[in-house]
């Protein structure tokens, strides 16, 4: 018998598409309407994700709780930028000169397909086109197309998606996760294949070039999150391969989340909120206002995305029971 089924309902006034995995007794949430944000995932009898307490909750703080979409990810200073030679001027949504995080989070997304089977799972497909939203052509002249598939199989939580430009200009590209995941209490700690460490200010600037410190080396053997302070951050470079999995150990609880993060993602942010017990671990394209940087592509991740060019991505999330 198939365990996994898709249900879309209404929940505070909102569609909401749940995944279910009936054998397991595992649940994922999803809103398409703010952002496609996927705002829970029940596996195992824990709980993941910070969720908000209501949909409700979630409009006006889309960056707050789940799992936010984010293009371009973190700051731009002065919300402006140059690529190939074109000045881009995105709105100033951070006070007093800010750009932050892009508009797809706040935007509403396409449910195009979903289903249930014993091979893929539960799973549904959210499309979003520029080319939908003038407002955003008329600062943002690319028609890029995001189809994101979120998918629950055996336990485990997907978010594979393709990101195309069907436009005829290269397209500066910059993108990222959000994901709160959630802390129930007690001593944890966050191991992540951390190779360097870049120094940033309060609001995530890069401040210098990277080096391998010693909260880099703490992170490959496992960093405890006392050592981050509420607010405080850190950006790392992840690396190479095919193994690329970040774990935060619940030690009193005896479980672990893991996170792995496909090489699309070279950099992560470490970020502790103050408005929930969450930690966030923020897979990046590149680097906070890497255009701006003056540093060379290969090293902030500043990059474009070619007419026609298909960009994939990939991040998944399970538990681990301690032994």
């Amino acid at each position: 018998m198939n365990p996994y089924e898709v249900i879309c309902k209404v929940q505070d006034g909102y569609s909401v598409v749940e995944l279910r995995d009936t054998e397991r007794g595992d649940c994922a949430q999803l809103v398409p309407e703010i952002g496609g944000n996927l705002i829970r995932f029940h596996s195992s009898g824990r709980e993941l994700l910070a969720a908000p307490g209501s949909i409700h909750d979630l409009r006006g703080n889309e960056f707050m709780y789940g799992t936010p979409l984010l293009f371009p990810p973190n700051r731009v200073q002065g919300g402006s930028f140059t690529f190939k030679g074109r000045p881009y001027q995105l709105p100033i949504n951070e006070q007093p000169d800010r750009h932050l995080h892009g508009e797809l989070a706040r935007k509403s997304w396409e449910a195009v397909e979903w289903r249930g089977t014993e091979e893929q799972g539960a799973y549904v497909v959210l499309r979003f086109r520029y080319s939908d939203h003038e407002d955003m052509l008329a600062y943002f002249p690319h028609p890029l197309v995001f189809n994101v598939t979120i998918s629950l199989l055996g336990g485990r939580l997907r978010l594979d998606g393709v990101i195309v430009n069907e436009g005829e200009d290269e397209a500066p590209f910059a993108f990222g996760l959000h994901p709160y995941f959630n802390l129930p209490g007690g001593q944890a700690l966050l191991q992540a294949p951390a190779v360097k460490e870049w120094p940033i200010s309060t609001f995530t600037f890069i401040e210098g070039v990277p080096a391998n410190t010693e909260r880099a080396g703490e992170l490959r053997e496992g960093l405890s999150l006392d050592r981050i302070a509420p607010l405080g951050s850190a950006m790392v470079e992840l690396q190479e391969g095919e193994e690329r999995v970040c774990r935060l150990r619940m030690i009193e609880e005896g479980y672990t989340i893991a996170y792995s993060i496909g090489n699309t993602f070279p950099y992560l942010l470490i970020f502790r909120p103050n408005w929930s017990e969450s930690i966030c671990l923020e897979p990046y394209s590149c680097l906070t206002d890497a255009f701006n940087l003056p540093y060379p592509p290969e090293m902030t991740g500043a990059s474009g995305i070619a007419p026609g060019e298909r960009v994939t991505f990939e991040t998944c999330m399970w538990v681990e029971e301690s032994s």
